[in-house]
């Protein structure tokens, strides 16, 4: 893994650098802006964790995505889960869910969002 790489997947999943750090490294959020800059090695296990995490995003993003598209109401509103619907398994930090979740929620009203403005140009 680069530091592009790295960088992108972080910014994917709406983490701060201090998030990042925290969750993924437990370092300061300095040494992950090293990692980053590509002033420090990105460590295997990091790179390891990242894509993990990633992984439990895009399956959670996609979970949702399809509850999401069964709840929408007559008023074209859609009902967001407030709450990860299902814990990924072994050892992650409820912090790191609660990040994950986060950035899917928040990807999902983008996507909500962008096509609603669609339909109303279309109108």
């Amino acid at each position: 893994m680069n530091k592009t790489e790295l960088k992108l997947m972080r910014k994917l999943m709406f983490f701060s650098v201090a998030d990042a750090a925290e969750c993924i490294s437990q370092t300061r959020a300095r040494q992950w802006q090293r990692y980053e800059s590509g002033d420090a090695p990105i460590p295997a296990d990091v790179a390891e964790k990242i894509t993990w995490f990633t992984e439990v995003y895009t399956s959670m993003f996609d979970a949702y995505e399809e509850e999401v598209n069964k709840q929408i109401d007559e008023n074209g509103i859609a009902y967001i889960p407030l709450v990860p619907a299902e814990l990924p398994s072994g050892d992650v930090p409820r912090l790191a869910v609660e990040c994950i979740h986060q950035a899917v929620v928040a990807q999902l009203k983008v996507d909500y969002l962008q096509d609603l403005e669609i339909v109303e140009n279309q109108s």
